[in-house]
Formats: structure tokens, C-alpha cells, sequence
């Protein structure tokens, strides 16, 4: 048996209308547009960075972690395997950028063409709408995501929390909105053409473990999960993130109660995409699209004659905290 905890589920959609300034980043081109049946993209391309040593972070007090590296190491591993396993006609991999501690820098995030990748993921502390490189935090917005990227992730706390401070943890949905539109403003800026960013609402975390028939089980666990739910069996992008989590959550939350030590820190997964029409017509979803079946166009809402707007989807397990201590 599984225990959960207050689940709650939330959507906002933004609806901006907006001509926001063309990147020097966005790369003007729309790949051929197919439904995958075979091969869903020609190979995966993922770009990573990772941070645990803060010892030199200029932005402010941010303490080292331990296991961000280690988290960044097992998510290419798990998507890979399972792209092999579902897909074994798919070509190697691209090794994209992928940098680490001292080398995982914001000159090394910013200046490098990323939109080569498919997927891009950050693992280190976060802020609102701010990662935590090495040598400084940098908004989002400073690096728009277009052309061939697909899906970012963010494994670090609250980058897609828009609420107004000292209002984290207030549900959007409320009579009164806690959200803050210049923090909806740095999100959306990110969206040059990204289908989706995931990330978390609430803190993340680097920790808990626990051992398991002699083997260290860490919550990056969840990326094993995920990939074979989202790769492997075919679900959506948000419900291969959610389920994901739900099954990470109540494995570490039983552990901690078999144990007598209570239930373990909650968190809060979220998802921010866009969704609406392309200048075709056509609907897309950023959420809903499959790894089988993705969209090979970007879901530009600069470009002429598109009509999309970003929602946001999160889901509480447990009991999620959102200030972290002094």
C-alpha cells in the first residue's frame, strides 16, 4: 500500500499577446512536419549541466549539494537506455555540452548553441525563474530556448513558481491571484520555441537515500521512471513527469515510515509549455505530445500567424516546503 498525502492539481493559462524581440538564438527555419510512427526524433541530443560545488558563487549564500552531478550522469543514462530499448534502429546518441561544477558556468550555458539539442537540463540550486550556475545565478529569459529543442528540465527549486513573495505557496487558483506578472513575464521569455520546461513549484531535492538489498536508492530514481514511462510505454510529457513522481514520492515516503521516521519532505512537479495554434491552424499541446509522436516545429508565439499561450500544470505529493532555511 501507498501513501499520499494532500494532491492537489492546478492549470493557469497565460494569455499574452506580445511581439517580443527576435534572439540572435532562434534559429528561423520549421523542420518538416511528420507524426512519428518509427523513429519519434532522428536521435537523441542532450545537452546537461550540473552543479554541487558553490564554493566560488558570487549571487549570493548557496550552499554545496552533493548529489546534482550524480542526478545530471543518471538522467542521460536512463533516457538513453530507454530510447535503445523502444527504439533500437535509433542512431547513437549526440554527446551535446555537458558540463560539471567549475565548468558548468553561465559563459558556458549562454554562449554555447544549444539549439542543436533536443533536450537541455540544469541540475544545481534555484530561485524563481533563476539557476544557479557555478560563478552566478542568471534569469532564464537571458537564454531563450528554440530551434531543435524540444523539452527543458530544470532539477533545481521553484524556477517555475510565479507567485509574488512571501505568497509561494498559495495556489494560483485562488480568488486572489498570488501570481506575480513580471516573474510570468521572465518565464515566458524563456519560450523561443521549447514545447515545454519542467522543473519544480516548490524546493527540490538533492537528498534523501536509502538502501536497498545493498544498493544506494536516490531520488533520481525518478528519471529511471520517467523515462520509461514517457519513451518505453508512451504516455504524455506531464503524465510520465507525474506519475514519475507520485511512484518516486510513495517508494521514499514508505521507506521513511517503515522506518519510524515519519513521512519524508514533500515537493511539487510542474510543467510550464505552450499550447494554442500554428500559423497553419494546427493545434498543439506542449504537455500532451509523446515521445512517439512529437511535433518537429518549434511552438514559436512570436511567429507570425501562431496563436499560442503558456499554461502551467504542477501537482503537490506530500507536504511541499517553498522557504527554504536560513
Amino acid at each position: 500500500m501507498f501513501y499520499i498525502r494532500r494532491t492537489t492539481n492546478k492549470l493557469l493559462l497565460t494569455s499574452i499577446a506580445l511581439s517580443l524581440a527576435a534572439s540572435s538564438l532562434a534559429l528561423e527555419y520549421e523542420p518538416t512536419w511528420r507524426w512519428a510512427e518509427n523513429a519519434p526524433i532522428p536521435r537523441l541530443y542532450i545537452s546537461a549541466y550540473a552543479v554541487n560545488d558553490y564554493s566560488h558563487f558570487t549571487g549570493g549564500v548557496a550552499k554545496s549539494l552533493k548529489n546534482r552531478v550524480r542526478a545530471k550522469d543518471a538522467f542521460i543514462q536512463y533516457m538513453e537506455e530507454s530510447a535503445s530499448r523502444a527504439y533500437p534502429n535509433m542512431p547513437a546518441p549526440v554527446p551535446g555540452y555537458r558540463y560539471d561544477n567549475s565548468d558548468a558556468t553561465t559563459a558556458n550555458f549562454k554562449g554555447k548553441p544549444l539549439y542543436h539539442s533536443n533536450i537541455v537540463f540544469f541540475a544545481g540550486h534555484g530561485a524563481q525563474q533563476t539557476l544557479a550556475f557555478y560563478d552566478r545565478p542568471m534569469s532564464v529569459s537571458e537564454k531563450p530556448y528554440g530551434g531543435d529543442i524540444k523539452w527543458v528540465f530544470y532539477d533545481a527549486c521553484e524556477v517555475l513558481n510565479i507567485n509574488q513573495d512571501g505568497k509561494l505557496e498559495v495556489p494560483l487558483y485562488s480568488e486572489q491571484s498570488p501570481m506575480d506578472n513580471n516573474k510570468l513575464m521572465e518565464l515566458y521569455g524563456a519560450f523561443i520555441g521549447v514545447h515545454a520546461i519542467l522543473g519544480y513549484y516548490s524546493l527540490g531535492r538533492d537528498n534523501p537515500s536509502y538502501t536497498s538489498n545493498g544498493v544506494r536508492v536516490y531520488q533520481h530514481v525518478k528519471y529511471k521512471y520517467f523515462a520509461e514511462y514517457f519513451i518505453e510505454n508512451d504516455f504524455t510529457l506531464w503524465e510520465a513527469y507525474y506519475w514519475a513522481h507520485n511512484r518516486t514520492f510513495n517508494e521514499f515516503d514508505q521507506v521513511w515510515m517503515n522506518s519510524g521516521a515519519g513521512h519524508i519532505p514533500g515537493f511539487t512537479p510542474a510543467i510550464a509549455f505552450m499550447a494554442g495554434t500554428d500559423q497553419h491552424g494546427r493545434y498543439h499541446n506542449g504537455s500532451t505530445e509523446k515521445f512517439s509522436s512529437t511535433y518537429e516545429v518549434g511552438l514559436d508565439p512570436r511567429k507570425e500567424g501562431t496563436n499560442y499561450s503558456m499554461y502551467i500544470l504542477y501537482q503537490e505529493f506530500g507536504t511541499p516546503e517553498y522557504y527554504p532555511e536560513d
